[in-house]
């Protein structure tokens, strides 16, 4: 039973960072408008970003359907817990970065130089949070099938689940 619970504070967690990845990727966009030199690593961000999203709402649906708990163990719940932490934490340091920098583009045309000047140096941090967005990336998705295998077998093997109605 103490699954179920954790399970269901998961649930919440996941639907509220897909929804932030979803606006942070949004913003990304617009930001690779106003700073032309941070395009092309701004757009693979934003793309993975928008990618992790749609893995985290999938992640969120089948958990919800999870009603009674039982497709995932006390571990698994922890594990997925810390992997939307840390899928939280490279987010925010995104969102810091671009916040910071829409800030310092409104002081005008010496503000958008230097802001433009800084993205050539920013690029490797921004490659250090893509790496480690492909990795959260990749535990979510390794999460997600697991998930839907569970599912599928304890539908497959459910009794009171007419077998046509089985993947």
């Amino acid at each position: 039973m103490a699954e179920f619970v954790a399970a269901l504070g998961i649930v919440g967690l996941v639907a509220q960072l897909a929804e932030y990845g979803q606006q942070l990727s949004v913003k990304l966009i617009t930001f690779t408008q106003v700073v032309s030199n941070a395009d092309a690593i701004l757009k693979d961000v934003s793309s993975d970003i928008s990618m992790t999203s749609l893995i985290l709402g999938d992640l969120q649906r089948h958990l919800a359907n999870d009603e009674e708990g039982r497709l995932m163990s006390e571990n698994s719940v922890k594990s997925a817990e810390t992997t939307v932490q840390e899928c939280m934490t490279v987010f925010r340091e995104l969102d810091e970065m671009l916040t910071k920098s829409m800030k310092n583009l409104e002081g005008g045309k010496g503000a958008r130089a230097w802001e433009k000047l800084k993205w050539s140096f920013v690029d490797g941090q921004m490659k250090l949070l893509k790496s480690n967005l492909d990795r959260l990336k990749a535990e979510l998705t390794l999460m997600l099938n697991v998930l839907i295998y569970a599912s599928t077998v304890r539908d497959r093997y459910n009794p009171s689940i007419p077998n046509w109605v089985s993947i």
